[in-house]
């Protein structure tokens, strides 16, 4: 189908909408082509291209460069993911959370449970607010090995934080290590 493609699915609780959808019913694979959106569960917007659909497993993926905007007016920005619909997770690849006060996470890869509210992740850089510390000449940071972060608690291995100012090819003058 061509031009202002909408799809709804109201069990699964999703809205597609994409200028070009092309499903394929022998395989159960929807496909869409260029931008496309997708509203999930009333509170996750997703916006791509070229987004595949597979019927039969529920699972949403793109190799495409892909944000999300959560409810809590988080926005995620992935370069590749794969959603699961039954099990409410998404995998994703070089990974940009942004939160409401303009903390950035940045991930290689990272685990995404829905239902819990959870993050796991590996190989991450967590750059504070500028001014959460008072002083907005500072760049507080944590750079770790892997975390997982739920809405209560969150847990890192081998992580170092700092807030010394960040200089290209420079070690900070000082660090607490975990």
């Amino acid at each position: 189908t061509f031009g202002n493609v909408k799809i709804e699915d109201q069990l699964n609780n999703y809205e597609i909408t994409s200028e070009k959808i092309i499903y394929d019913k022998k395989n159960g694979i929807l496909k869409s082509f260029d931008e496309t959106q997708i509203y999930y569960n009333n509170k996750y917007n997703i916006v791509s291209s070229d987004i595949s659909f597979n019927n039969n497993k529920k699972i949403f993926s793109s190799t495409k460069n892909t944000s999300i905007q959560d409810g809590f007016n988080n926005k995620f920005e992935f370069s590749s993911f794969n959603f699961d619909l039954i099990g409410k997770t998404i995998k994703a690849e070089k990974i940009k959370l942004i939160d409401a006060e303009n903390n950035i996470l940045e991930l290689n890869k990272s685990y995404i449970d829905l239902k819990n509210n959870q993050i796991v992740g590996s190989d991450f850089t967590l750059n504070f607010n500028k001014g959460i510390f008072g002083n907005p000449e500072n760049d507080p940071r944590l750079i770790g090995r892997s975390i997982i972060s739920n809405k209560s608690k969150t847990s890192m291995k081998k992580s170092s934080f700092t807030t010394c100012k960040n200089v290209e090819g420079k070690c900070p003058a000082w660090a607490i290590s975990a």
